[in-house]
C-alpha cells in the first residue's frame, strides 16, 4: 500500500509538496479551504524541479541596486529590529528563475482532483495526523498556534501595486536604497509588473496589502511525520515556494527510511 500523506494548504508550495511526494511513489490528499485559479502574476520559482519545469531557466533576471542597503532595510522594516541578510545582499548579478504562475498552473490541473475543500483548524491536525503517515503544513504557522498568547510570530505590513516603477526595465528586479521615492523593490517580470512599499509607507498608493512572516518561536504540533514549509507555513524569512518540493522530498524519504 502507498504512504499517504497530506498537505495542508493547495497554493503553490502545497502543490509543489504534493508532486514531490506522487514522483516518489507516496499518494497524497490536499486540504484548501477553496480551490483557486492558480493566477499568481510576476511570482518566481527560483530552481528547476525535475520532471515538472525545463532544465533551462525561463529567464534570467537582472539586479539592479540603487543607493545604500541600510535605505532599502529602513523602508522594509522600519523600526523593526531583524538581523541577518536582506534580499539586498542575498542576490547579486543575475539571477535564473522558472515562471511560477505557469508551473502553478500545470500543478492544479495534475492535482485539482486530490484537493479536498475544507477549512482545516488546529483542533483538526491530531486527527489528520492519525491518518497520515506524514503531514505537510504549508498554512500560516500562525493560524495553527495553540498558545497564541505564549509564542511569537512577529511580521512586516507591505504594500504591493500592479506597476513597475520609473526606470525598471523588463526582467529587471530594482532594490531601491535610496531616499527619493518611497517604494523599496520593484519588477517587471514575464509581462506582469509590481512595485513594493514598506512597513512605514503612509502613502495611499492602493494595491494589495501583505504581512511578510519574519519568525516565529511556535513549536505547536511538530514531531515525527509532522512538517511544516513554505514562508508562510514555517513562518519564517526568506523561505521560497520550492521549499514545498524540498520539503515534500524529506518527508518522504523519513518515511522509507523507517521501512
Amino acid at each position: 500500500m502507498k504512504p499517504k500523506i497530506a498537505i495542508i494548504g493547495a497554493g503553490p508550495c502545497g502543490l509543489l509538496a504534493a508532486y514531490a511526494v506522487e514522483s516518489r511513489g507516496c499518494e497524497a490528499t490536499l486540504f484548501a479551504p477553496e480551490i483557486r485559479d492558480g493566477f499568481l502574476g510576476a511570482q518566481v520559482l527560483h530552481k528547476a524541479i525535475p520532471g515538472l519545469t525545463g532544465v533551462f531557466s525561463d529567464a534570467i533576471i537582472h539586479i539592479a541596486k540603487w543607493g545604500q542597503e541600510a535605505v532599502y532595510r529602513q523602508k522594509v522594516y522600519g523600526s523593526v529590529e531583524l538581523d541577518g541578510p536582506t534580499s539586498w545582499d542575498e542576490y547579486q548579478g543575475t539571477l535564473a528563475v522558472w515562471n511560477l504562475g505557469i508551473t502553478n498552473k500545470l500543478l492544479l490541473d495534475l492535482f485539482k482532483s486530490k484537493i479536498v475543500t475544507r477549512y482545516v483548524k488546529p483542533a483538526h491536525i491530531p486527527m489528520i495526523v492519525r491518518g497520515y503517515d506524514a503531514v505537510i503544513n504549508t498554512a500560516p504557522a500562525k493560524v495553527f498556534c495553540e498558545y497564541p498568547g505564549l509564542h511569537q510570530f512577529p511580521d512586516v505590513r507591505v504594500t504591493i501595486i500592479g506597476k513597475a516603477a520609473v526606470g525598471v526595465a523588463p526582467n529587471q528586479i530594482v532594490y531601491n536604497g535610496t531616499q527619493h521615492d518611497e517604494w523599496y523593490r520593484s519588477s517587471r517580470l514575464f509581462g506582469f509588473a509590481s512595485t513594493e512599499y514598506g512597513v512605514d509607507e503612509r502613502l495611499e498608493v492602493g494595491g494589495t496589502p501583505v504581512r511578510k512572516p519574519l519568525w516565529t518561536d511556535c513549536d505547536c504540533h511538530l514531531g515525527p511525520g509532522y512538517y511544516r514549509a513554505g514562508r508562510y507555513g514555517r513562518w519564517q524569512k526568506g523561505v521560497l515556494a520550492h521549499d514545498g518540493y524540498d520539503t515534500g522530498m524529506e518527508a518522504v524519504n523519513a518515511l522509507y527510511a523507517l521501512q
